[in-house]
C-alpha cells in the first residue's frame, strides 16, 4: 500500500501477505479528508483492498450473544480517498470488457459506518457490503448494530459502483457513482433506504445488445426474493444505457430524473411506485454516434409487474430519438398519469399496450396520458378488461391504432382531441 498525507487513524486491522488492509471487529480506517490523504494498492493485487475478515468460520457464541468475538462487526471507514490507479478506463468503452479483478472496499458484517469516502480507477467494484447468513440470536447490546451507514461516498471511473449483496434496513445518504461499465449501483439487501441525491452518470458497456450490463441502478435479486428497497430522495440517472431496471416487487421512488439514458429509462420487470418521474433527453447524445439511440424507450412495464403506478410523469425526446416509446405497459392493474412530447417524429409512440402475440393482455388498468406530437398516440397489440385508458391528443397522426384481432369491449377508451375538444368513446 501506498499513501499521501497521513492516517488519522488505523486501528483492530492488519495488512496479510498480499499487503491489503483487512479490518477486525470495531476496526477503523481513517484519513484527514478526501483529497487530503489517499491510499492505493500494490501492483498487481487482485481480490480486494480493503476488507473485512472473511466470515466463512464465524460460529455463534456459546452465551447465544448477538455479536461473536472477533466477527468483522461494527468496522468504520471515513475521510480518505482510495485510488487504485488502475488507469483510466475509456467511455464509452470501446474495448471488449474484462474480468474484474481489484474491488476496493468488501465489507461483510453488521454495523459498519462509512463516511466522506471517495473511490477511483479500480477494475472492480466499488463498495460491496454484506453480511453472513448466521442467525443471530440473543440480546441486542447497546453498542450492536445490524445496519449498513453509508454517507457522502462517491465513486468513479470503475467496474462497478457499489454492491449491496445482503442484510437489510441499511441506509445510503448522498451517493454518487460516475463512469462505470456493469452498474452504478446494485441493491440486492431488502429494505434499504436510500436518502438526499442518489446520482448515477455514465454507465455503458462494449457490447450494445447487451442490457444486463450498463445499467444506473439494479434494484433487487433478479428472482425478486430480496424485496423491496426505499429511494426517499431524488434518484437520478444519467448517459445510462438503461437508467434503472426494477427487480424487488413494490419498491417506491419519491423522484426519477432520467436524462440521456440510451435504451430505457425505467425498465419495470416487477412492480414499482414511482411519485415524480421525469424522463428527458431520451436516446443519449445525438453528437456521439456510438452510443445515440434513435429508439429508445421512456418505461418498460413487464408482465409481472403488477400494480405499477407512475403519478406523475413526463417523457421528452433527444434530437433524432426518431422511433421512440414512451410506455410500454403489458402488465395488470398499472396506474399512470403523464405527459409525452413527440417531437414532431412520425415514427414516436406515445403508449403500446400488451406485446405482439401476448395471450392475455393487460386488465384493470387506469392509464391518462396527455401526448402531442407525434405519429401515434396509442398502439393496442392485446388488451383484457376492465381497463381505462384517457388518451388527450395534439397534433397525433393516428391517436389509436388497433392491431388486427384487439377486441375493446369490456374497457373505456376515450380519446380527447386537445385542439378541438371532440371526445371519441371507442367501440367495437
Amino acid at each position: 500500500m501506498t499513501a499521501t498525507a497521513r492516517l488519522r487513524n488505523f486501528a483492530l486491522g492488519d495488512f496479510d501477505d498480499e499487503a491489503r488492509i483487512v479490518l477486525k471487529a470495531r476496526g477503523m480506517l481513517r484519513g484527514v479528508g478526501v483529497g487530503h490523504t489517499t491510499i492505493s494498492p500494490a501492483a498487481g493485487m487482485e481480490g480486494e483492498f480493503v476488507a473485512t475478515e472473511d466470515l466463512s468460520d464465524w460460529e455463534e457464541a456459546e452465551d447465544g450473544g448477538w455479536v461473536v468475538d472477533g466477527a468483522p462487526y461494527g468496522v468504520e471507514i471515513r475521510d480518505i480517498t482510495l485510488d487504485g490507479q488502475r488507469g483510466v478506463p475509456t467511455y464509452p468503452w470501446e474495448e471488449p470488457d474484462t474480468e474484474s479483478l481489484l474491488d476496493a472496499i468488501s465489507i461483510y458484517g453488521p454495523g459498519s459506518r462509512i463516511n466522506n469516502v471517495k473511490v477511483h480507477d479500480f477494475d472492480g467494484v466499488a463498495l460491496k457490503l454484506g453480511r453472513n447468513g448466521n442467525t443471530l440470536t440473543g440480546e441486542l447490546q447497546a453498542g450492536d448494530d445490524e445496519i449498513h451507514r453509508v454517507n457522502a461516498f462517491h465513486c468513479q471511473r470503475v467496474h462497478a459502483g457499489a454492491h449491496i449483496v445482503s442484510g437489510a434496513d441499511h441506509a445510503f445518504q448522498d451517493y454518487a457513482c460516475l463512469l462505470a461499465r456493469e452498474w452504478g449501483l446494485k441493491a440486492e439487501g431488502g429494505a434499504t433506504n436510500f436518502n438526499g441525491h442518489l446520482h448515477i452518470a455514465g454507465v455503458a458497456t462494449y457490447d450494445e445488445t447487451d442490457l444486463e450490463r450498463g445499467i444506473g441502478i439494479i434494484n433487487g435479486t433478479v428472482d425478486g426474493l430480496s424485496g423491496e428497497n426505499y429511494y426517499n430522495g431524488t434518484t437520478q440517472v444519467d448517459n445510462c444505457r438503461v437508467g434503472i431496471k426494477n427487480y424487488g416487487a413494490n419498491s417506491p421512488y419519491t423522484l426519477i430524473v432520467s436524462k440521456l439514458c440510451q435504451h430505457t429509462g425505467f425498465h419495470a420487470v416487477r412492480s414499482a411506485k414511482i411519485g415524480i418521474g421525469l424522463f428527458t433527453k431520451m436516446g443519449g447524445d445525438p453528437s456521439d454516434s456510438s452510443t445515440f439511440n434513435a429508439s429508445p424507450i421512456g418505461m418498460q412495464i413487464e408482465q409481472d409487474a403488477l400494480g405499477t403506478t407512475l403519478q406523475d410523469g413526463l417523457f421528452a425526446l433527444s434530437a433524432g430519438a426518431t422511433s421512440a416509446k414512451g410506455v410500454l405497459c403489458r402488465t395488470q392493474h398499472a396506474r399512470l398519469t403523464y405527459n409525452f412530447y413527440g417531437s414532431g417524429y412520425a415514427g414516436v409512440t406515445g403508449l403500446e399496450m400488451g406485446y405482439e402475440g401476448q395471450v392475455v393482455g393487460p386488465y384493470n388498468c387506469l392509464i391518462n396520458a396527455d401526448l402531442s406530437w407525434m405519429g401515434t398516440g396509442c398502439k393496442i397489440w392485446a388488451l383484457g378488461k376492465n381497463n381505462t385508458i384517457i388518451i388527450r391528443h395534439g397534433s397525433v397522426d393516428n391517436p389509436l391504432v388497433r392491431m388486427p384481432g384487439v377486441v375493446v369491449a369490456g374497457n373505456r377508451i376515450r380519446l380527447e382531441n386537445a385542439a378541438t375538444g371532440l371526445v371519441e368513446d371507442v367501440e367495437d
